[in-house]
């Protein structure tokens, strides 16, 4: 089994969450909030656009991150 990536046996979710912390560690001075929006940008940008603006954006609400990440996991791993 191959992530959207090519990764194998690596669920695309695990794959996010270690592009979000190598894009955190290369960016330290950005909120936890942005880096999770920026990379959820590339990674799945009609996702992104679904949410930029509502309750799940966390882009300037680090407390969100949850919540994206809650939906990202059962989005692409279910």
């Amino acid at each position: 089994m191959s992530d959207q990536k090519g990764e194998p046996n690596k669920p695309r979710f695990q794959t996010f969450i270690s592009c979000v912390a190598a894009t955190q560690h290369a960016n330290p001075d950005w909120r936890r909030g942005q880096t999770v929006f920026n990379v959820l940008c590339e990674e799945d940008p009609e996702y992104a656009e679904e949410i930029r603006g509502t309750k799940k954006d966390c882009f300037y609400f680090d407390d969100r991150i949850p919540m994206v990440f809650e939906a990202l996991q059962q989005r692409w791993d279910s």
